[in-house]
């Protein structure tokens, strides 16, 4: 043995989400409103990842896997029908994994307004969604929407793409 260290291929990189395929109607970047072919827009307006590791509600405790990042979020109908946003309707993309809305978070920070009611075509709700991500890991994106029966809007966070074209 000469003891040389056999070069390693390096890894492929993940798919960023320019390389999405045809579910994508859209991709944006924070604070940038994007729509997908049914005419639901969203515009994410804010991200706190502050280290929250627990939400309380009365004597009820909820804990994070890693870390509550809450997300403001604008939801514009401008479709031609009601659009009911569900938590499974969107998720945050860190590294190779995709991570749901916390729906019990969510409820409990009291922001959240999207649950409730339909929103009706001509009209836009702001709420907050959290998401329990990696902690202090960064997000790498948001998926919004419904792939087979609306689209996806992708907000995409990072560095790449953090000045809107």
């Amino acid at each position: 043995m000469s003891g040389a260290v056999e070069p390693v291929a390096a890894p492929s990189p993940r798919p960023t989400a320019r390389e999405y395929d045809d579910s994508v109607d859209e991709v944006v970047v924070l604070g940038q409103p994007g729509e997908n072919r049914a005419g639901i827009g969203f515009t994410v307006t804010s991200v706190d990842c502050d280290g929250v590791t627990q939400v309380t509600q009365g004597t009820s405790v909820q804990k994070a896997w890693g870390e509550f990042c809450t997300v403001g979020v604008d939801i514009a109908n401008n479709g031609t029908t009601p659009y009911l946003f569900w938590e499974t309707h969107a998720v945050a993309g860190v590294g190779d994994y995709f991570y749901a809305v916390d729906t019990v978070s969510t409820l409990w920070n009291g922001e959240s307004t999207a649950y409730t009611e339909p929103i009706e075509p001509g009209t836009h709700i702001s709420t907050e969604l959290v998401f329990d991500v990696p902690y202090g890991e960064p997000i790498d994106f948001f998926q919004f929407g419904q792939a087979v029966v609306a689209g996806l809007v992708i907000v995409d966070t990072s560095a790449e793409y953090a000045t809107p074209s």
